[in-house]
């Protein structure tokens, strides 16, 4: 497989200026408007450029923004950089080129001013270190064309090279960080947050991948919004977290979901309607709504505070399939493991509760109906889940116990030794799953 065209972007040292370098730009600071003719030919508004002067010392050195472009020769900025406020004639602008010695600034700048390598896909690597600030949802459309299976438009964190797993800070600024839901897009080591009351804070379409990122609310209010979203895809070593209120919450879509670790979520956790495999739900209210036609097993889930939510909701119908799950801790009045208010279920069995009201309460058919063998704990399972250690007791009766084997339709009857929850560590062995280095970092 072909390997993606790299562009890079510093938030810290980077320059959204794709041209000759020139240094005898005019600036009028009656007007804010900055002349050189047919500098700002590749230039969009909220692209930022680093200005200095030319030995005049009538240019404070710093990063300006583009509040305007009046036409290639002449751009309004969003802040006035002469000293004194007096007029220049030797505004000095430095290039970029995207390459990890001249980077661009912005993800916004980089998306415009890169050569789209439509036959092997782009990636933007966004360098760790100073926060990407956005001043308005990331568009698409100046990037130009689709992005298709096979070449993806791909968002990185990096330290120092592409692909080094440093993670790259990017503050929402009140938007969702890219506008529409475009199909094959992949967002990797990105830490987001701040996306006001936006109603997603990433929103993608078909195909997407995101993988070992973090999403909180940071300074936001949102309300009865979803953290992120995708039509189809795969969401996996993510951490999301501190959400928003009552209504606000973490996943939503027709994504699979893996490896996953949710905590501070007043809503609901995770509501896919694909695969969710082997995450861990600390503090949520609802840990995973499950609807149609969703599979839920290997997860670990401990009410905290949430003591009357539940820790699986069924929203769906038939096939859904919930099993070899740990489920602690929904004791409060209305508390419940798992919970369905008239819908089928196509399998549900294997599961391991622990002090909740109600382990199961199912008013729907169940057409496999393995609950025979659930066990009750005599415990907490846990080692120390408000400390982010969700690694097994050994010593709880019910703890560790052989779950179902996984095939791909769930139906097979060989025993297996798979062990209940998250993080299997192999045939009779005894599962262990430890998160607490990450808690509020991707892992």
């Amino acid at each position: 497989m072909a390997t993606s065209a790299q562009t890079y972007c510093d938030y810290a040292t980077g320059n959204d200026y794709k041209g000759a370098t020139f240094t005898d730009g005019a600036f009028t600071h009656a007007t804010l408007n900055l002349q050189k003719t047919g500098a700002f030919t590749a230039n969009q508004i909220n692209h930022w450029l680093y200005l200095a002067d030319n030995s005049s010392g009538k240019i404070v050195p710093g990063y300006y923004k583009i509040a305007t472009k009046t036409d290639n020769d002449n751009v309004i900025l969003a802040t006035d950089p002469s000293v004194g406020h007096v007029d220049a004639t030797d505004v000095k602008c430095i290039q970029a080129d995207g390459t990890t010695s001249k980077p661009w600034r912005s993800i916004q700048g980089a998306l415009d001013l890169l050569t789209k390598d439509a036959t092997n896909g782009d990636q933007v690597n966004i360098k760790a270190g100073a926060i990407q600030v956005l001043q308005a949802a990331i568009v698409l459309t100046r990037y130009g064309g689709t992005y298709y299976d096979g070449a993806w438009l791909t968002f990185s964190g990096y330290t120092t090279a592409s692909n080094d797993g440093g993670v790259a800070e990017v503050d929402g600024g009140g938007f969702t960080f890219i506008a529409g839901d475009p199909a094959n897009v992949v967002v990797k080591y990105v830490k987001l947050h701040s996306f006001g009351n936006a109603n997603f804070g990433i929103k993608l379409g078909s195909n997407g991948y995101i993988w070992r990122c973090e999403i909180h609310k940071g300074v936001s209010s949102p309300a009865s919004k979803w953290a992120f979203t995708m039509d189809s895809g795969l969401i996996s070593e993510c951490v999301i977290h501190d959400i928003g209120n009552s209504t606000m919450y973490g996943i939503l879509g027709g994504m699979n979901v893996e490896n996953c670790y949710f905590y501070n979520i007043n809503g609901i956790g995770c509501a896919p309607t694909g695969r969710l495999w082997n995450c861990v739900f600390y503090n949520c209210n609802v840990g995973i709504q499950a609807g149609f036609p969703s599979m839920v097993w290997n997860n670990s889930i401990h009410a905290g505070t949430f003591t009357t939510g539940t820790g699986i909701n069924v929203s769906g119908g038939p096939p859904i399939m919930i099993y070899n799950n740990i489920i602690e801790g929904y004791s409060g009045v209305g508390g419940k493991g798992i919970y369905s208010a008239s819908k089928d279920i196509f399998g549900i069995g294997y599961n391991t509760f622990f002090n909740n009201a109600t382990p199961v309460s199912f008013l729907g058919d169940i057409y496999n109906d393995w609950r025979s063998n659930d066990v009750t704990a005599s415990a907490s399972p846990f080692v120390n889940p408000a400390g982010g250690d969700f690694a097994l007791n050994p010593l709880v009766s019910g703890a560790i116990e052989n779950g179902r084997a996984q095939t791909i339709y769930f139906l097979s009857t060989t025993a297996s030794k798979l062990d209940r929850g998250t993080a299997q560590r192999g045939a009779g062995a005894g599962g262990s799953v430890s998160i607490s280095p990450f808690r509020g970092n991707i892992g």
